[in-house]
């Protein structure tokens, strides 16, 4: 992150329809409802910076805006 500062964002309407749809496409993982809702928030605002602890699926989805997540704190890979 650029800032030490974190925003927190409520998903919108449409944000639950695109929940509903990544829900769907990811289905095979499962992708639940907490995680959708980061994704369809984070391609609203258009960000790519993300935080989380669990990276197994954001490493994994295709976000329409980007071609991947920037995810902190970053793997130690």
């Amino acid at each position: 992150m650029r800032s030490p500062q974190f925003a927190i964002y409520h998903p919108m309407d449409d944000d639950f329809r695109r929940m509903a749809v990544l829900m769907r496409q990811y289905s095979d993982w499962p992708l639940g409802l907490a995680d959708a809702a980061v994704v369809a928030t984070a391609e609203r605002l258009k960000t790519v910076e993300v935080a989380t602890v669990d990276r197994r699926h954001f490493e994994h989805i295709k976000p329409v805006h980007v071609s991947h997540f920037m995810l902190y704190p970053q793997s130690a890979r």
